[in-house]
């Protein structure tokens, strides 16, 4: 704790303390997102992106993932936080389901994003931003 601001606190009696939470600003979310790598390595991800502050939504390429924590729902890009929601494989699902295909593989969805290549497997992710 910051000795600064240890002593303020301790001049304020708990109930003159503020009891209302300041919003966090709003992160773009991401949805049908997918890990993909370039061939040097670099990690993206590429997805629906909607509440963006410079970009209209739609399907985009972040600029290079610097962490991911898919449990807690969140991506760190060079640029900005993401909060992730659907990956791209339940998307993938739901599409198959809509064609009436109940076992497809994964891959059955095949998209192109010139330069990379799809990366489904999370723990080579982890491996590439551990390096």
């Amino acid at each position: 704790m910051n000795t600064r601001t240890s002593g303020l606190r301790n001049c304020v009696p708990p109930s003159r303390l503020p009891t209302v939470a300041i919003p966090k600003p709003a992160l773009p979310a991401y949805q049908c997102w997918r890990p993909h790598v370039s061939r040097h390595g670099a990690p993206i991800l590429w997805g629906i992106v909607s509440d963006h502050p410079r970009l209209r939504g739609g399907w985009i390429t972040t600029s290079q993932l610097v962490a991911i924590d898919v449990d807690q729902g969140w991506a760190r890009t060079a640029l900005r936080w993401y909060a992730l929601g659907q990956p791209f494989p339940v998307y993938e699902t739901t599409i198959a389901l809509d064609l009436g295909i109940e076992a497809a593989q994964a891959g059955f969805v095949q998209v192109d994003v010139p330069g990379y290549r799809p990366l489904d497997d999370i723990s080579l992710l982890d491996q590439l931003l551990a390096a």
